[in-house]
This record gives C-alpha cells, structure tokens and sequence, in this order.
C-alpha cells in the first residue's frame, strides 16, 4: 500500500495517455521556437497549452513561465524578484516551516548581501498573521509563503496575507506546489508569483510552472542560454510534459468535489478510530484532508514502527530531506525524539477505505 502521495502521484493513465499522443506526433516533436512550419504548429499548440493552463486556474490574465518543476518555480520567483527589486531594498520575509527549496534559496541570497527575516509558527503550523506586519520593514520586498503545506498539511489563509502585502507594498510568492487536489484553486489578485508542480496531482515528473499574477513585476531571468519564453526561461520547450501537466490539471478540477469527499471521510475516521493516545501534528482544522500527520506515544517500538512505513510506504517528514529530523517538526515544538514517532501519512486517488482501515488498525497495534 501507498501513503506518501504528498511527496509524489502516480501519473494518471489518461495523463499518459495523453503525453504518449504527443510523443508519437509527427508534427508535435519539433522545437517550438524554430521557424519552419512544423516548429509554428507547435509553437500555435504551445500557446494554447499555455492559455488553457492559466485558464484553467482561474488566471486568464497572468502570465507562465514553464519550468522543470516547483523547485525551479520557486528559484526563479525569489531570486528573479530579489534581483529585479534589489534597488527598492534587500529585505525578504519567510517562515521557519517553509519547504527547503525557499530555505535554500533565501539562504543564497543571504550570501549575495540580502537580508532574510525567518519568522515562527504557532504550536499548530498557521502562521501569526498580526506578526508578518509587524515584521515588514520600509525595505522589505518580498514575502514567500506555502498555500498548503507539505508535512504538516496547513492551508494559510493567503487571499488575507497577499492583502496584507499588497497594502504594505512588498511582492508576495505563493508556493502552490501541492495545493492541486488537495485544497480549492482561490488565486487571489494580489498574489505576484505562484509556483506549482506536476507531480503532485498525477502529473509527469520533470514539468512544473510559475505563474506572474501581475504584468508590471517582471522577474530577472535566471536560466540562461536562450530566448525561449519570451526570454524568461531558456531550454527548449518539452511540449508533451507541458500537455501532460495541464491534462492532469483537468483531471483534477473534474473530479475535485468527489475526491474530497472521500478525503475527508478518510480524515475523519482517522479522527475517530485512532487511539487517543496518538497525538496529532499542525492544526486539525485549517488542513487539508488529503494528509496525516502524527506522533505516536513514547511506548511506541520504534523497530515495529519503521517496519510500518515500509509496509505501508510511510514518511515522517518530506523526501527532499534526507536527515533525521525536520526543520518543519522543530518549528511545531517537536524534540529529536518526538520525531522518530512522527507519521505522515496521505491519501489519493488509488487510496480506498478498505486500506484506511487496514492502516488504522496497524497503527492502533502499536499502542495495544
């Protein structure tokens, strides 16, 4: 069985299908940027790719930088933006619990003269709203949040804290990488930047997008060695991966209501049938049914519970950190310790209450 779908989905077999069509093309697999006529009839489908994409997420108006996945998104946002804007000021604002790829590229600029103010959570992972305008300074320009979390599963009221920026003028960055499936697609108008992923909603891996909300905020091209894109990206265009992400895009949006309502009986039950003595991490109301997070009790066999996460292909915290414990974890208040107990467990299409059921049970097995 499966449970780690906020760290990647399968790719849904009409996605596949999808992108295999545009594989076996005999026009489709010529370079959108060159002059000739097959290179023009996939530069005509590459803008209505990209136009459905924006329509799609309710932006018809913004503009999309393609990328190879949220990890670019986010590089080219904040590096883009703090470079564009450096002469505005230097300061940036982010939160302790934020995805390492933001982490790790504030650190960066930290080393290029930028200065980087890391603000906590509450015990719960939402963040204090209040303290973010206290925080922004006459040099701040530019916050970066993540929409819905991907160890803890919050989802931050961000139509409210791109308001908050708006008015303080200061851009914001939206890391929008697993809110696909597991949240609603509510881009606000005052968000600047928004990056997304394919392969957190059953679409390809290698493939993501940065959206720009707003046409006076140009970002500073940072991937060299082309024109493409209207000199925003260079590389040449992967039309089928593009296809197959906005593909999974519509799958998605399709099938969102019912999906979630199967969500969230998981998460309730979970609620309901697991022992009272599994304590549960990040908030329990502003979450996404889609993701689990626990901590087991201090009895727990920590032998057993790692035979668990292998059968049932269970995580503590995201793949992209390959230590121990969790920055994110650290933040809510959790010990070294604490963390060798933690769960995270998600849910997706394939997930069935029949292995809900049978997750549970093992889970309370551990505590019996």
């Amino acid at each position: 069985m499966y449970f780690d779908y906020m760290s990647s989905t399968p790719v849904h077999p009409d996605v596949s299908k999808c992108m295999l069509e545009y594989l076996s093309s005999p026009i489709y697999f010529a370079n959108p940027d060159s002059p000739h006529g097959l290179g023009s009839s996939c530069r005509v489908r590459f803008d209505e790719l990209s136009s459905q994409f924006l329509t799609l997420l309710g932006a018809p108006d913004a503009q999309v930088v393609w990328t190879s996945g949220a990890t670019e998104s986010i590089n080219l946002a904040l590096k883009g933006a703090a470079k564009q804007y450096h002469r505005a000021g230097k300061h940036i604002i982010t939160w302790k619990t934020e995805h390492s790829a933001t982490l790790d590229t504030l650190s960066s600029l930290e080393k290029d003269g930028f200065s980087v103010t890391m603000l906590p959570v509450l015990p719960d992972g939402m963040i204090d709203i209040a303290l973010l305008d206290q925080s922004i300074r006459s040099d701040t320009i530019l916050v970066s949040i993540t929409h819905v979390h991907n160890e803890l599963g919050c989802i931050q009221d961000i139509d409210a804290i791109a308001r908050l920026c708006y008015a303080r003028g200061v851009l914001i960055h939206v890391d929008c990488a697993q809110t696909l499936g597991k949240a609603p697609v509510n881009l606000s108008p005052f968000i600047t930047y928004a990056s997304f992923s394919a392969h957190k909603c059953n679409g390809p891996k290698g493939v993501g997008a940065l959206l720009m909300l707003d046409a006076n905020r140009p970002l500073q091209k940072q991937m060299h060695g082309g024109l493409q894109q209207n000199n925003k990206r260079a590389g040449t265009i992967p039309l089928f991966l593009i296809a197959g992400f906005v593909r999974s895009i519509e799958l998605t949006l399709a099938h969102y209501s019912a999906q979630m309502a199967k969500y969230e009986h998981f998460s309730s039950y979970c609620k309901e049938k697991l022992h009272p003595s599994i304590l549960w991490n990040g908030t329990v109301s502003q979450r996404t049914p889609v993701n689990v997070n626990l901590m087991m009790p201090s009895s727990v066999d920590l032998a057993r519970l790692d035979d668990l996460k292998q059968q049932y292909s269970l995580s503590s915290h995201a793949a992209c950190n390959p230590y121990a414990t969790s920055h994110v974890l650290t933040a809510i208040g959790r010990s070294s310790d604490e963390q060798k107990r933690c769960l995270r467990i998600s849910f997706g299409l394939q997930t069935t209450e029949d292995c809900v059921v049978t997750l549970v049970d093992a889970i309370n097995d551990l505590v019996a």
